[in-house]
């Protein structure tokens, strides 16, 4: 890992931090221990005829509800209690007041116990009690975001995928309060970046991510600093596995499509899918042509621990990471694979009954064997450690 700093206006500079990824590095396998993972619960989300959840893609937690974004199967936002049981909607899909006709991502505003919904031009509010509508809505005149968070306890900040109009001034970030009105407006991308398109930027942890064209040489996860400037804090670099023939490069947007299809057939490297942080932990996993890589990247220790497939025993690292909890990364056992699974359990011996709570936990493997019928995912809270 290397570092680097920057001059500042005020001449003390800060430190980007480079994580380097080598294709020596990509093609070793780890194991996932239990010794990796501290504190981890599950929590099984109760199936209802008003909760049944087609697909998670966010999930939000403040002290005791937890809130699940379906937002293009069902189309709703679901409140659950810590236990996982479910507790009611929020809001109503339509076009009165009130309502909201798209789904893209929620929001929490823990300072006035309210959860906001983002769609369209505008984000909905609703209480955190009972997820009616609060009476207000932020609406936005001359930009769109695709998602957003809370910047601090009064202005939000919302990542505009859908204003890419040169390599120069890519991907803004709007930074607003309440009412809509603009604070500050960020252009991350800086001229001496090596990135054709940024795929990827974060300015903030919690899980909040966008995708984009793709990049050749590395990705820049944003943060904004005490100046209120938008820097990077992570370089993620694959220059060791990236194309060394810089002529293949399209010369135009235009042929991206192109350049894309070869990425895949010549195995570049293609960019991030997600990446989600802690206090000690970066967990993220890129795309190599048609190979997803696993990473987990120790802050304290420096390394990175990078592999191409994920073992059974990986149950935890290997489903797909929806959110951040009190440092505690939030995962998916999908209904899909606990229905698998206990078709596998129906028809196993009490030896391999015992394997799979060895993989599973005891807790999830009584879960899925109570499973009658159709049934929501479970949620994995676990905190990961690498030394």
């Amino acid at each position: 890992m290397k570092s680097n700093r920057l001059g500042s206006n005020d001449g003390e500079g800060f430190i980007i931090k480079n994580i380097g990824i080598s294709s020596k590095e990509i093609q070793e396998e780890f194991e996932f221990t239990s010794e990796m993972s501290e504190n981890f619960y599950y929590v099984p989300l109760e199936t209802t005829e008003s909760s049944i959840i087609g697909k998670i893609d966010r999930v939000l937690r403040h002290e005791d509800r937890i809130f699940v974004l379906d937002r293009e199967r069902a189309r709703r936002v679901f409140c659950f209690d810590s236990k996982g049981k479910f507790l009611y909607r929020v809001g109503k899909l339509g076009k009165g007041p009130g309502e909201y006709s798209n789904l893209e991502d929620i929001v929490l505003d823990p300072s006035s116990n309210q959860i906001g919904l983002l769609g369209d031009d505008k984000i909905v509010w609703y209480t955190i009690s009972d997820g009616s509508y609060a009476g207000i809505d932020t609406k936005f005149e001359k930009f769109l975001v695709d998602r957003v968070s809370m910047f601090d306890s009064t202005t939000l900040i919302g990542y505009a995928n859908n204003q890419c109009f040169s390599k120069k001034y890519c991907s803004n970030f709007y930074r607003f309060n309440k009412e809509g009105d603009v604070i500050d407006q960020y252009l991350p991308i800086q001229a001496n970046e090596k990135n054709l398109y940024v795929e990827y930027e974060n300015p903030f942890s919690g899980g909040v991510f966008s995708s984009s064209f793709t990049h050749l040489l590395n990705d820049s996860i944003y943060v904004i600093n005490d100046r209120n400037e938008m820097v990077p804090r992570y370089v993620v670099d694959y220059s060791d596995m990236a194309l060394k023939d810089r002529s293949s490069l399209p010369k135009n947007s235009r042929r991206y499509d192109d350049w894309i299809k070869k990425s895949i057939a010549e195995g570049f490297v293609i960019g991030f899918e997600f990446f989600y942080e802690n206090d000690e932990i970066i967990h993220f996993k890129f795309r190599k042509g048609k190979s997803l890589i696993w990473n987990l990247y120790s802050k304290k220790s420096g390394k990175l621990i990078s592999a191409e497939f994920s073992n059974g025993d990986q149950v935890l690292i290997s489903h797909l990471i929806v959110g951040v909890y009190d440092n505690h990364f939030i995962s998916i056992t999908p209904e899909r694979l606990l229905l698998i699974l206990q078709e596998h359990l129906e028809n196993s011996e009490e030896e391999e009954v015992s394997k799979f709570e060895k993989v599973f936990g005891e807790e999830l493997i009584y879960h899925i064997k109570s499973i009658d019928g159709i049934s929501n995912p479970v949620l994995t809270f676990f905190k990961l450690t690498i030394e």
